[in-house]
């Protein structure tokens, strides 16, 4: 535990920022995940969100070229777990896509 607070006080300003994100992210998952079981219109908002937090945390570590934000020591070496991410980044973005189908054909209230 003692470990984990020493961390989090050594933390930069970035380091935050970057938690704050992934915390709303979060959030903003469940809160679209919830409006879209119930089949409200707001879920495509929540989810378009949701698809932007996702592209914004991928794009920080590829933009400053701090890779080992994402886990990655290596470029050449991890080109497999790049190809995961881009993947994960196809699921919140598909959601996003059915939730406007839906809103489209009416089925969202």
């Amino acid at each position: 535990m003692d470990d984990d607070l020493r961390k989090l006080a050594n933390s930069t300003p970035p380091d935050y920022f970057l938690r704050a994100i992934h915390l709303t992210d979060l959030i903003v998952m469940g809160a679209a995940a919830l409006l879209l079981f119930r089949l409200r219109k707001s879920a495509v908002a929540a989810c378009g969100i949701t698809v932007t937090l996702e592209v914004v945390l991928w794009l920080l570590p590829v933009i400053s070229g701090d890779f080992t934000r994402m886990g990655f020591s290596d470029w050449a070496i991890h080109r497999a777990l790049i190809i995961g991410s881009v993947f994960s980044l196809m699921l919140p973005f598909a959601i996003f896509l059915y939730a406007r189908r839906l809103r489209e054909k009416g089925v969202l209230d």
